[in-house]
């Protein structure tokens, strides 16, 4: 095998590229509003995923996982535009919608980069991705579990504070309970501010874990070089 520091510059380019996308992606969504759009993040990812989704069909669906969510992220941008002039149950629907598709295709894509960074240490004859400072080896288990929980956590964050709003519009034209619907928007403010507060607390601890892993896998210089050597044989055949 090549010397891992030299026939890896790429792969840990392209890992550097997937940490910077997932910056996009840990922020709460308040209702579709989203203040880091999702789709730059899943650009980042994707051009990260280059290398290896040459050699790895889990490499090559977690790159078309995040191509589908960057469309739906770029579509979700521009019903924004539309809220403004939208009945009361519009976000409440957009809400639930884009919250399961991007959930499906977050959860979707992360699930197969890391069975693709797993068959790459496993072609490079290692058991284990990285060592962690205490001289354990460290694989992707716990962050799959914790990315999972993170991106529900952060589709139920955007959604559960619209659903105070089906009440207001229920009772928005009935005479004498014109109280109703200013309870619901106090209801509702109220869950956007304690929802986005866990769910940014739980994404900040998410990003920090998943850009320390990456850095680790980056810094593992047998799996660059593999994940190197392996694309050079599938895009030149001998």
């Amino acid at each position: 095998m090549m010397s891992g520091k030299k026939t890896g510059k790429g792969a840990r380019s392209a890992l550097t590229m997937i940490g910077t996308g997932a910056v996009f992606l840990f922020n709460p969504v308040f209702n579709i509003i989203d203040v880091l759009p999702d789709f730059i993040g899943c650009l980042f990812i994707m051009n990260g995923l280059h290398i290896i989704s040459e050699i790895n069909d889990s490499a090559a669906s977690s790159r078309r996982s995040f191509g589908i969510l960057a469309i739906f992220s770029a579509i979700k941008l521009c019903v924004c535009a539309a809220l403004p002039y939208a009945s009361d149950t519009f976000p409440v629907l957009m809400s639930f919608v884009f919250g399961v598709i991007e959930t499906v295709f977050l959860i979707s894509g992360f699930l197969s980069m890391f069975s693709a960074f797993d068959y790459i240490a496993l072609r490079g004859g290692q058991t284990s991705l990285y060592v962690k400072k205490n001289g354990a080896y460290g694989n992707s288990d716990a962050i799959r579990i914790f990315t999972v929980i993170f991106c529900i956590m952060r589709t139920a964050g955007a959604f559960i504070p619209t659903i105070p709003i089906l009440n207001r519009s229920a009772y928005t034209g009935i005479i004498g309970i014109e109280g109703a619907p200013d309870r619901a928007v106090y209801q509702s403010v109220l869950l956007y501010i304690v929802c986005g507060i866990a769910v940014f607390i739980v994404g900040i601890v998410w990003l920090t874990v998943f850009r320390r892993y990456v850095k680790a896998v980056a810094a593992n210089s047998v799996f660059c070089a593999t994940a190197e050597e392996l694309f050079k044989e599938n895009i030149a055949p001998i």
